[in-house]
């Protein structure tokens, strides 16, 4: 995630962090109303969390470029058996995923691809669902292309992220 998207992915959550606070004090001690209480509250909470998880100092593995650097410049030790990254094992069946969140607001829509998760040495289960379920709130809310954007990386969630091994990863890295 580069730097501007992310400035405008703390901007957004600030933005609903905001919303959601005046939601909780409206609807939990000036309108009583508990569904509404409820549903304010997990936004803070998704929100909160958003944000923490934009300012959180991340290793190497969280930027896509810069596995993709490591992968080439280790390939020779991939390719003779393996390679130990931050205590996985990459070799050239390793599959690694991709997956993608749509965050919108009125005219602005943005579609953010999640750094490479390893397949079987990570939970990407419970990270297909988080970007999932983020963008099924987060993606419908922008004109024209939330709808759109939101679309297509349901659809690529679903369907289990854009998979590669990295054999075809190392397989283009030559080519180029």
């Amino acid at each position: 995630m580069n730097d501007r998207v992310r400035m405008e992915v703390r901007l957004i959550s600030v933005f609903f962090i905001f919303l959601s606070v005046i939601g909780i004090v409206r609807t939990g001690f000036i309108a009583p109303d508990f569904n509404t209480f409820i549903v304010s509250i997990f936004c803070f909470s998704l929100f909160t969390l958003l944000l923490e998880y934009v300012n959180k100092p991340r290793i190497s593995l969280q930027e896509p470029e810069t596995f993709l650097q490591a992968i080439k410049k280790k390939k020779g030790e991939i390719k003779s058996g393996g390679w130990e990254y931050y205590g996985m094992k990459i070799t050239p069946e390793t599959e690694i995923a991709q997956y993608h969140l749509t965050i919108s607001v009125i005219f602005q829509s943005i579609k953010i691809a999640s750094r490479f998760y390893i397949i079987g040495s990570e939970n990407t289960r419970l990270v297909n669902g988080m970007y999932s379920f983020a963008t099924l709130l987060l993606g419908w809310w922008g004109i024209p292309w939330g709808p759109i954007y939101t679309i297509q990386a349901l659809g690529s969630n679903l369907r289990g992220g854009n998979r590669i091994k990295v054999a075809t990863l190392l397989e283009h890295s030559s080519n180029v």
